[in-house]
């Protein structure tokens, strides 16, 4: 005959579980497993399995979790279960986090547009938040083995278009210039970036002095960042190119600007910037690039850097989409090689200063739409030969651009 199923559950199995634990060092901790589904019987009491030094195991600390076990099989269930010989512990501990430091914010670092001599567009980019110019933490890291035999040599970050125009007919000089700019950078390269630009200008008048109709600008600039420290960067920018009304092809039609910087950053609100602006130009050869960046808050800035001061107010942000109004002063003008009317080569200078305010729209993927309007006044034609200077009233400026 077979004993009966209480039999084996109250007296053998007890038995065996206890023969178990012993044998095992001390602080295992042993646990069942139902292999199916158990429906328990309310109108009858449960019969524990759990012998009293099993019991104490189980409620002693612990600092790792263990899994439970249940307390309790309804008599009478016929479905088979098995004791594990293993003790199966979570074993995880939550990480302590005191004294990690926090990720650092991200910092945006003046960057001066890389042709200085372009009328109408000195300095435009002078806060440019796209380009590597970053805190020595956030630039980019070298790539790994596979990524740097898969990254591109040369990427196209964006490609802006520029249109200024200060009217004019007569005797009332008038300007008028388009550019096209893009930015390229190298994956493999992070410190360094190109920036290629091509600007033409039309002239309208004087009567009483002769210039050309069309003048011309071609130029690469080439731009190094080089983090000394973690609050000290360095950025050097030279631009080599042709600034000519192309019938004058001399050498005097090569013009080569840059800037060198070195940029202290004491904190993610202030920045301060050191170093020299070369213009090549007839009338200014040489500025000096000191100032200041301070934002105290998220929606305001002051650029307080010659030869483009700015101060901004953000009016508006929503997700990415951001909206700024400015004011900002800028030194305008440049050299070109011309050809005179008597066939003679010469040099034409045009200086002049810019009092502007403007709007600008930042998008997503370092889209921007900007326009501005303002004053232009000291403006000033000269030539090389000294013939044919001219010195004209102020006037309005009207610029809008698009950097996609």
């Amino acid at each position: 005959m077979n004993p009966p199923r209480a039999f084996w559950l109250v007296v053998v199995l007890p038995a065996l579980f206890a023969s178990t634990v012993a044998a095992q060092p001390a602080g295992t901790v042993r646990s069942f497993h139902v292999l199916e589904p158990v429906t328990q019987d309310s109108t009858q009491l449960p019969v524990t399995i759990l012998t009293d030094d099993f019991r104490q195991k189980l409620s002693a600390p612990s600092p790792l979790a263990a899994e439970q076990a249940p307390s309790a099989i309804p008599p009478g269930h016929s479905e088979a279960f098995e004791i594990e010989s293993e003790t199966r512990s979570l074993g995880y501990e939550e990480p302590d986090y005191t004294g990690v430091p926090e990720p650092p914010q991200e910092t945006v670092l003046a960057s001066y547009t890389d042709d200085f001599a372009v009328l109408g567009n000195s300095l435009d980019e002078a806060y440019d938040a796209a380009d590597g110019t970053t805190s020595p933490e956030l630039l980019p890291a070298e790539p790994g083995c596979l990524e740097k035999n898969e990254a591109p040599w040369i990427k196209l970050k964006s490609t802006s278009l520029t249109a200024t125009t200060i009217p004019g007919s007569g005797d009332d000089f008038g300007i008028t210039d388009f550019s096209i700019g893009m930015k390229i950078g190298s994956p493999r390269l992070p410190f360094l970036s190109m920036s290629p630009r091509y600007q033409m200008t039309f002239l309208n008048g004087p009567l009483t002095t002769d210039v050309p109709e069309t003048l011309h600008r071609a130029s690469l600039s080439i731009m190094g960042m080089m983090p000394f420290s973690p609050t000290w960067i360095g950025q050097v920018v030279v631009t080599p190119g042709v600034a000519s009304d192309f019938r004058n092809t001399s050498s005097d039609s090569i013009r080569v600007t840059g800037h060198a910087l070195a940029i202290f950053m004491p904190s993610k609100e202030t920045q301060w910037m050191f170093g020299v602006v070369y213009l090549d130009r007839e009338d200014v050869s040489i500025l000096p690039a000191v100032g200041v960046i301070y934002s105290p808050d998220s929606d305001l800035r002051f650029e307080v850097s010659f030869p483009r001061p700015r101060v901004l107010k953000r009016l508006s942000c929503e997700g990415e989409n951001e909206r700024w109004v400015y004011i900002a002063g800028e030194f305008g003008g440049g050299s070109w090689a011309v050809e005179r009317a008597n066939q003679t080569d010469d040099i034409l200078t045009i200086r002049d200063y810019r009092l502007l305010g403007g709007m600008e729209f930042k998008r997503p993927e370092n889209r921007e739409l900007f326009w501005e309007a303002g004053l232009v006044f000291g403006r000033t034609i000269e030539y090389d030969s000294g013939m044919g200077d001219f010195d004209q009233d102020p006037a309005f400026m009207f610029r809008g651009g698009v950097t996609f």
